[in-house]
């Protein structure tokens, strides 16, 4: 957790009121937050003395540092589970995971469950969440990637795949060690059933930061594209990323300039109409520009990532 005050104590209660079992421990990993997550994580801990532990880190190292040093504490378990700070997990979230991997049987090493946007958070949270619900959904036969918001690996992923990168900090590092994973000759399954809510980013600043975050580490991965649609979502990157600088050569050429803009926003208009009719939220509206922005900032990242490392 990081910055996870206002959300901790709901995603806690949420794991420890699991029917009809609860995780037997649920490690509470802060990563040097800035606001009140410790002081809100030791009053869970007190509370809870049983079945909380907390981790103070001195000093702020990403996600995937914390989730080392969480994993690391938890490498006895049979199996290990994680949840983010702002996410709140089903009743019987966990019931279906475990029977899932049971299903499964030995070959799958992780399995995640579906997430989705709080119904009240601000638009961008919503609009972010809808996409990574039509990506997930997407998603048939072979699931190559599960989110590390809500997640449960067998001990051997964790033995044969990890740890996580801590060199990619905050973004792909759970991209990076589901495919690893596979490398190592596990496998992953999805539950649509298991259903966890997530708190996305409150503003469409924060969303093209996390995006352009994501683009720029992309490349640092075995595989670029991870969902069915990742590829055709690739190749509207450049027809994006003209679209937006417009105002820097539109001038010269403003027949163009509008052609192309017009061509990025017509091909938005699916995302939007199927937020409008299948999620009857008004914010679909605003969805093609939005989308149309994000594209541009993750080509701008991933144009960087490139520059950084290139693709082997």
């Amino acid at each position: 957790m990081y910055r996870g005050a206002s959300t901790l104590a709901a995603a806690v209660n949420a794991l420890l009121t699991q029917k009809p079992f609860p995780p037997d421990r649920v490690i509470l990993v802060d990563d040097a937050s800035p606001d009140a997550s410790l002081a809100e994580a030791r009053a869970l801990e007190a509370r809870f003395p049983q079945q909380v532990q907390v981790v103070a880190r001195p000093r702020n190292g990403g996600e995937a540092a914390a989730l080392n040093e969480g994993f690391r504490l938890a490498a006895a378990a049979d199996l290990i589970g994680i949840v983010e700070a702002d996410v709140v997990v089903a009743p019987d979230w966990l019931a279906r995971l475990k029977a899932l991997l049971e299903r499964s049987g030995p070959g799958v090493w992780g399995v995640g469950g579906a997430l989705k946007p709080f119904p009240a958070d601000p638009w961008p949270a919503r609009l972010a969440g809808y996409e990574v619900q039509d990506r997930q959904v997407s998603q048939t036969g072979e699931i190559r990637h599960v989110s590390s918001a809500n997640v449960l690996y067998r001990r051997r992923a964790w033995e044969a795949a990890g740890p996580f990168r801590e060199d990619l900090v905050n973004a792909s590092l759970d991209s990076d060690f589901n495919l690893r994973l596979q490398e190592k000759g596990g496998r992953l399954a999805w539950d649509p059933d298991a259903i966890a809510w997530h708190h996305y980013k409150p503003c469409v600043s924060g969303w093209m930061a996390r995006t352009f975050a994501y683009a720029r580490t992309r490349c640092r991965v075995s595989a670029l594209a991870l969902y069915p649609g990742d590829r055709e979502a690739a190749a509207r990157l450049p027809l994006d990323l003209a679209a937006c600088s417009t105002p820097l050569w539109g001038w010269f050429f403003p027949h163009a300039a509008g052609i192309l803009i017009v061509i990025a926003l017509v091909l938005r208009f699916p995302d939007a109409r199927r937020v409008l009719r299948e999620r009857r939220d008004l914010a679909g509206v605003l969805l093609p520009p939005v989308l149309l922005l994000r594209g541009a900032v993750a080509a701008a990242g991933l144009a960087l990532g490139l520059l950084e490392e290139p693709v082997s």
